[in-house]
């Protein structure tokens, strides 16, 4: 059933990086093949991106993210997952009102915090910085005026009751 014929074709192990197939036992069709093969291999050993697809970015020891927070030797930090990057990945999930809403208790937590009202959640420290205040206030005011009417009235007295507690507190704070 099995005859000692030689194939006319090769496997190359391409999990090992840029390998050089035995190619004395290849047709001339498949010659031809594994020479754009091994050509593109090259060619992807040399090139950081491959057909437009960057490869994923890995953090090292002294790597930093977008928002410049440094992931230094302790593992536990290198497994804290980027929160930005977990929110766009639910908020791709979301309808956009459903969004938005989500994002005026986002917004509304931030205000408070900037205003000096909370602690920072990561470090525990009460900072205040008014002109990101203002620019919380003025952002969860948009996003009340976006999503007012597609929730229930009850809702919206509470998202009102909530800026207007945010505004006290900003002149009060302004003031004082």
């Amino acid at each position: 059933m099995s005859d000692p014929q030689t194939p006319d074709f090769s496997v190359i192990d391409r999990r090992h990086g840029a390998q050089t197939p035995d190619t004395s036992n290849v047709s001339p069709q498949a010659d031809v093949a594994l020479e754009a093969d091994r050509d593109i291999g090259e060619q992807n050993a040399d090139s950081e991106v491959v057909s437009g697809i960057e490869p994923p970015a890995t953090l090292k020891d002294s790597d930093s993210d977008a928002e410049g927070q440094t992931y230094g030797g302790d593992p536990s930090e290198a497994d804290v997952p980027n929160a930005a990057m977990l929110f766009s990945f639910a908020a791709m999930q979301m309808e956009l009102p459903d969004l938005l809403l989500s994002l005026t208790a986002v917004v509304d937590g931030h205000a408070w915090r900037a205003l000096g009202m909370i602690a920072h959640p990561m470090t525990g420290v009460i900072e205040q910085d008014l002109p990101a205040a203002q620019t919380a206030i003025d952002t969860f005011q948009f996003l009340i005026g976006k999503v007012e009417s597609r929730v229930p009235d009850a809702e919206r007295r509470e998202m009102h009751r909530r800026l207007n507690d945010l505004r006290v507190n900003y002149l009060a704070r302004l003031k004082g």
